[in-house]
């Protein structure tokens, strides 16, 4: 445990540091993007219209334990690769930092804003539906603001707090799972119409994986709100009495925290694949016309939320090494 808390410590500073936008990426595509077109291609061969709705639930049990049974033999295999090498921790560390996308995720939010402002509706609709799965096309100023602060607390769960918690305990074929998993999730665990059979049990999953994380990322968020003087009480009132509004049992706990601690409403109505979906609203006292000023606080709220789970991890590390 404690060498992987090392390990998460130097792939945070590498993240901090080089973010999605290093050269290398340039080069090669992404990880994550060789795992969505490996989901499309799971998608397209099991998931035909003509299957019945029994065929397609059996066939996304299927495809969820081939796709633990991979990442596992794969993270299996990479850790014994690293190994090889010598300073073998520094390797891990760069391939760690790969998936976690705390960097990554501050910049595609706050290039919504700018984007939003400079150039005006359509480049900040553009910039959006890079971190969202929802339909951007008819939202307007607030509504694309609200949808880039959701997307911050909700990722800040998926993307930052469970790739680093499934990494510690069960190292690289932890985190290789939860990031499959999570991007499956992310492409057919929708509740509409063409997934709400064969992306049943990888949104299970998924929920499965995300249940501590989310819950852990909204008490950063809480925290977070009170080292800024944000409304920390509306933070813990909204997160406790709203965060069952969300149609996921688990994306509620850091939109939630965020929408108290920032005084605004969040959630509500949502397109996917053509089809609406009720989020439930968030702080329904709440301001609804958000504004520029919103999205810059949301993003202090979450730069030190995850300072203060930089800090939770030092706490934890440094007496070990020390005693």
């Amino acid at each position: 445990m404690n060498e992987h808390i090392f390990i998460i410590l130097i792939a945070l500073a590498i993240d901090g540091i080089w973010g999605d936008n290093h050269f290398f990426w340039k080069k090669i595509n992404h990880p994550i993007k060789y795992f969505g077109k490996f989901i499309d291609w799971l998608d397209n061969e099991f998931n035909r219209e003509e299957f019945s709705s029994n065929a397609k639930i059996l066939n996304g049990a299927a495809v969820v334990v081939a796709m633990t049974f991979l990442a596992y033999l794969i993270g299996l295999f990479l850790e014994k690769l690293f190994l090889i090498f010598p300073f073998s921790i520094i390797f891990e560390a760069i391939f760690v930092s790969v998936f976690i996308a705390a960097r990554s995720l501050f910049d595609h939010v706050k290039a919504v804003n700018s984007s939003l402002i400079q150039e005006g509706l359509e480049e900040g609709r553009s910039k959006l539906s890079l971190i969202v799965g929802r339909d951007v096309s008819n939202l307007d100023f607030g509504g694309i603001l609200r949808a880039a602060i959701e997307s911050l607390a909700e990722n800040f769960s998926d993307g930052v707090v469970a790739p680093i918690l499934w990494y510690l305990i069960f190292g690289i074929p932890g985190l290789l799972i939860y990031k499959l998993i999570n991007t499956a999730d992310s492409m057919i665990g929708h509740k509409n119409s063409k997934y709400i059979d064969f992306g049943m049990f990888t949104a299970r999953f998924d929920d499965l994986l995300n249940y501590v994380p989310a819950r852990f990322s909204s008490v950063l968020i809480i925290i977070a709100s009170f080292i800024l003087r944000e409304d920390f009480k509306s933070s813990i009132k909204i997160t406790k009495e709203d965060h069952n509004k969300h149609s996921s049992p688990n994306s509620g706990w850091p939109e939630s925290a965020m929408s108290g601690a920032l005084g605004v409403s969040l959630g509500g109505l949502r397109i996917y694949e053509q089809e609406e979906v009720d989020e439930g609203i968030m702080n329904v006292s709440g301001e609804r016309d958000i504004d520029d000023n919103h999205l810059t606080r949301s993003l202090w709220i979450y730069t030190t939320a995850n300072i203060v789970g930089v800090i939770i991890l030092l706490l934890v590390f440094i007496p070990s090494i020390i005693f």
